[in-house]
This record gives C-alpha cells, sequence and structure tokens, in this order.
C-alpha cells in the first residue's frame, strides 16, 4: 500500500471588514425657517407641498408644524421648544389687541410709533417699547404690512352698485357679444390724495382706505383696445 500523505491545505487568510457604523443625521430648523414656511402657506397661498419646498424645509417635519399650529392657533407658529428663554410676561393683552387691530382698521397707513402713542394715551399707566408693539402686531393682532389700495368712497355706495347693475342689464339685453363686437375704453388719471404706500391689515386682506376722489380734474389718458 503506498502511504496517503495528508496534504495541508493552504487557505489565504483576509481581515473581516471593518463593521460601518450608520450616523442618523436629522435636519435642524431655525424659527426663521418656521416663519417662512407659514409666509407661504398664508401670504403666497401656496400649497403645503410646494411651500415646504420654497422654505427649503422636509414636507413631513412642515406638516407637523401646520398640524400643530391648526390644533392650537392661538399661540402662533409653533417655535423650537429647546434653548429657548422664558419670556417675560407681556404687558399687553386681549383689550390691548382688539384696540390695536381697531386703530389699523381706522387708520390703515399709521406707522408702529402712532399705535405706541395711541396704547399708551388710552391705557393709563401702560409702559410699551416700539418693538415689542411690533412682535405684538405681528404675532397676536395677525397684522402685516402691505401696498395700499385706495378705493374713492362712492365706488361702493348704494348708488354707484344701483346703476351698475342697471348699466350691465341694459347692454345683456341688446345682445352685445363681449368677445366679438366690443371696444373697452379705459382712463388714467392722476391720483390728488397723496398717501403713504404701505398700510396695516388683517393676514390675508388688503389694506384698502377710502378718498375723497381717486382722480383730479386734470389731464386724462384714455386708451382702448378690441
Amino acid at each position: 500500500m503506498v502511504p496517503i500523505e495528508d496534504e495541508a491545505n493552504d487557505f489565504e487568510m483576509k481581515e473581516a471588514p471593518t463593521k460601518k457604523e450608520r450616523f442618523s443625521t436629522y435636519n435642524t430648523y431655525s424659527d426663521d425657517g418656521r416663519k417662512r414656511y407659514f409666509y407661504f402657506i398664508k401670504e403666497k397661498l401656496m400649497t403645503p407641498s410646494r411651500a415646504a419646498k420654497a422654505a427649503n424645509v422636509q414636507y413631513e417635519t412642515a406638516r407637523k408644524w401646520k398640524t400643530a399650529y391648526e390644533k392650537n392657533p392661538e399661540e402662533g407658529i409653533p417655535l423650537k421648544k429647546t434653548n429657548r428663554v422664558n419670556k417675560p410676561v407681556s404687558k399687553l393683552n386681549e383689550e390691548h389687541k382688539t384696540f390695536i387691530q381697531n386703530f389699523f382698521d381706522e387708520n390703515k397707513t399709521a406707522v408702529i410709533q402712532d399705535a405706541v402713542e395711541s396704547l399708551t394715551k388710552n391705557f393709563e399707566g401702560l409702559e410699551i417699547k416700539k418693538s415689542r408693539v411690533a412682535e405684538f402686531m405681528k404675532e397676536d393682532c395677525n397684522l402685516t404690512i402691505k401696498v395700499v389700495t385706495c378705493h374713492p368712497k362712492r365706488r361702493n355706495c348704494s348708488d354707484t352698485l344701483e346703476k351698475r347693475a342697471q348699466f350691465v342689464k341694459e347692454w345683456t339685453e341688446k345682445g352685445m357679444l363681449f368677445m366679438q363686437n366690443c371696444v373697452f375704453i379705459d382712463e388714467s388719471g392722476f391720483d390728488i390724495n397723496m398717501r403713504r404706500s404701505r398700510g396695516w391689515s388683517t393676514r390675508g386682506t388688503q389694506a384698502v382706505i377710502e378718498t375723497p376722489s381717486a382722480r383730479a380734474v386734470s389731464h386724462t389718458i384714455i386708451g382702448a383696445i378690441t
């Protein structure tokens, strides 16, 4: 018998690959980022998904903010709760809120300093800074500043509305085809009531003020399109 020699099997030893540690990363958003998202939602009337994209925020995160806001809108935009300094008790309350809202309803082109002076004049012993009133106006009173729209006082009076309705009725009965045989004429006058170009109003509404007359009796440019 021929002896069978055991042949040693050679193996190439390799080090096991180092297991990679996975680190979970979380996006952190500042209060400005949250406010930006709600600005796109309320002011620009964007859909939640478009607003999140415009504000560079993850949609699911933004959806949680929106849900929290809708559950308790009185608390305003849900801001970060970590590392926040407790604010002192506000000197302004619901009575001041109603006063400010009524003040700007009647004086849309007033400035913040006007509101401060009116508050301190009507509420005895109240001492408040302009910056605090500005913050209160935006966060609690839901006021924003925007371009003012001027309407003449007679624009929406009952007499004017009746004349408009009568005019439409008469021309409708004549069978006028607005898209085929009409020429539209408009005019451009000059505003004689010089006012501030911006004013305060509730978020999502126009800042409209009434003027005695929107046009001066002056040069008028008339244009027509067919």
